[in-house]
């Protein structure tokens, strides 16, 4: 009996040494952090100890938000996300008081120093990166925001350096933050309990192996990210498994044009999601699983179309590249989307008939497929011209996942339709396909879902990607005067450390670019090209030089903006003057950025001749060198 009390007695005076003993420092402002406490910002957001509703972080409960479409996207991350955040999201801490801004680190780079005031960094023993600090910038949230709480503190992660997948990592405050009366920030008691001697301890070991000084620590959180590839693994194994699509017509010629000859078809495709496109329905649009594998609820035509060059064909036949158009396109974009004036919209004029891509290609010698991606031309009724269907921000982001999903899906399929239509009887004479060298030239939409398919597709041999970034935050950023009427939230609360967004971005990693990137350099068997126009009216600066910094791409020539040039450089690319040729271990990857006047830079591929001339010399010059805008006349390098 004795010996229990001495225990007890033991472990009572251990507790409160941790918790009001010499190692405790009553601090003016401190990091609020009590799991005891049922209010939402009680803790950090993401953090294991969130135990409002089990095996979740609460997200439904985030205050200000409890109604309409923000709402919704709350409920949801509930069941899709679970105890797990985003590899693109941030964390975010509130504090008793105002803090000093000027004690934030002051570059992403700064992030990484051993002296940063908050840093970010891999906890996981499991992970090759055990260790690594992550670069990020840190800030407060600015005026107006009316759904973040006073003293919000928010950490993001650089984009263009995204985290593992299924891995834990760390975000940690450090005492070299300050109160706006430039004393040190503090702990909260129950901060310094849990860390010392309780639930977080495991995580304060972890750290002091770093050889990070716990007693420097004043908060800190740890959280475990999602899988964003999952469902993307599992459809593209069904894939492999499936039979070539077949034609359901035979190939007629369309239309006769100065540069090529149209052919049309159709083709069979599996249909994955319930219900109809657009998928506007409750239940609509979802996948059903089965043993890992999707379940097929029929077939869905679509349409496909081939264009035939008219100059003399290789002896091997027509090299082809697949053409995947953006959104509010269909199949005929790469035949009619050709160069306009860059002038302001409203002085805009339709192009020429058949001065699109096909026409460029077709000089150069390429023959080009094209389709009607998901909800686009007349696979649905209404088709997507603005983006609001295909996103579904206002319905079950399940489904903007899955349209997105699919269409990857449907390129896999695709290219192994056009392989085998190398012998295909086509309706001009002697005219044949060498599918040996198959490449893509991918626009907007078209880049988002063409990567994944790039990454995986073993029969391409070069890319183009155009109108790209990675980031659906940066997406809701650029159009926060748009979205703020859809979704009824304040534009000035829509800004890039706010947590909604981050709840959203985490829901949206399985189809977003920059997961996609490092499978794009080290697995993917395609040079890549990205073609970036500054300035982008449908895309952030940011966003572009993310995904050119997740992607791992040389800047080739000069950069336009010096935040391209600045994230290459931190992401080890760098930049060169000259032609580049195997930069990625006998693959090619570069990107070219091109100023463009009235922020038109997303439609460069189309109206720039001398973008055309270094995209075609890329896609079928050997070894598929990327040279600077200023060589884009004359022989190909």
């Amino acid at each position: 009996m004795r010996q229990a009390v001495r225990t007890g007695l033991w472990g009572w005076l251990v507790w409160l040494a941790a918790a009001c003993g010499p190692g405790f420092v009553e601090r003016a402002t401190v990091v609020t952090f009590d799991p005891q406490d049922q209010s939402f910002w009680a803790l950090p957001l993401p953090c294991e100890l969130r135990q409002r509703k089990p095996e979740t972080f609460g997200l439904s409960h985030l205050p200000g938000v409890t109604s309409g479409v923000p709402a919704a996207w709350l409920n949801q991350s509930e069941v899709l996300l679970g105890p797990r955040w985003g590899t693109n999201a941030g964390a975010f801490f509130t504090t008793s008081g105002p803090v000093d801004p000027a004690t934030l680190p002051t570059s992403p780079e700064a992030g990484r120093s051993p002296a940063s005031s908050v840093f970010l960094v891999d906890v996981d023993p499991s992970s090759p990166e055990h260790g690594r600090r992550f670069p990020l910038t840190a800030q407060l949230a600015p005026e107006g925001d009316s759904l973040s709480p006073p003293g919000l503190l928010a950490v993001l992660p650089a984009l263009w350096a995204p985290r593992r997948p299924s891995t834990r990592y760390a975000v940690v405050l450090t005492e070299a933050l300050h109160d706006a009366a430039g004393a040190p920030l503090g702990r909260s008691r129950a901060f310094h309990q849990a860390f010392e001697s309780g639930a977080l301890s495991e995580l304060r070991m972890a750290l002091e192996r770093q050889q990070v000084s716990s007693a420097q620590v004043v908060a800190a959180t740890a959280y475990s990210t999602v899988d964003p590839a999952e469902d993307w693994d599992r459809l593209a194994r069904w894939a492999d498994q499936q039979p070539v699509p077949v034609r359901e017509l035979p190939w007629t010629v369309a239309q006769e044009l100065p540069d090529f000859t149209l052919l049309t078809s159709s083709v069979q495709l599996p249909q994955l999601q319930s219900g109809t496109p657009p998928y506007l329905g409750f239940g609509e649009g979802l996948i059903s699983w089965d043993g890992g594998e999707p379940v097929p609820r029929g077939e869905q035509s679509v349409r496909v179309a081939l264009s035939i060059p008219r100059s003399a064909m290789p002896d091997a036949g027509f090299p082809v590249t697949l053409y995947v158009h953006g959104t509010g396109g269909d199949v005929r974009q790469f035949v009619d989307r050709g160069p306009r004036p860059e002038l302001p919209g409203e002085q805009q004029v339709v192009p020429d008939a058949g001065t699109g891509p096909a026409a460029w290609l077709a000089r150069s010698g390429s023959a080009a497929f094209s389709h009607d991606l998901p909800l686009h031309g007349t696979r649905s009724s209404p088709a997507e011209t603005s983006g609001l269907l295909f996103t579904n921000l206002q319905g079950d982001l399940r489904v903007a996942r899955n349209n997105r999903l699919v269409a990857s899906l449907e390129l896999l399929l695709l290219s192994r339709f056009v392989a085998s239509q190398a012998g295909a009887a086509l309706p001009i004479a002697g005219a044949r396909l060498d599918v040996s060298r198959l490449g893509a030239v991918t626009q907007s939409l078209g880049s988002t879902v063409g990567l994944p398919w790039i990454a995986r597709e073993p029969s391409l041999r070069a890319a183009v990607i155009s109108g790209a970034s990675g980031s659906l935050i940066e997406q809701v950023v650029k159009s926060a005067p748009l979205l703020s009427t859809l979704v009824g939230v304040s534009e000035a609360s829509l800004h890039r450390g706010q947590p909604l967004l981050h709840v959203l971005q985490s829901l949206a990693e399985p189809v977003d670019p920059l997961n996609t990137a490092t499978q794009v350099r080290t697995h993917g068997l395609a040079s890549l090209f990205m073609v970036a126009g500054f300035e982008d009216d449908h895309l952030t600066p940011e966003a572009q030089s993310a995904l050119a910094g997740a992607l791992g791409l040389t800047v080739v020539g000069q950069a336009v903006d010096q935040r391209l040039a600045s994230v290459t450089a931190a992401s080890g690319a760098g930049s060169s003057l000259d032609v580049i040729q195997g930069n990625w271990a006998q693959r090619t990857g570069g990107v070219v950025q091109v100023a463009a006047p009235s922020a038109l830079g997303h439609h460069v591929l189309f109206n720039r001749t001398e973008v055309q001339h270094l995209v075609t010399c890329f896609l079928l010059g050997p070894g598929h060198p990327i040279a600077p805008l200023t060589a884009a006349t004359g022989p190909c390098p």
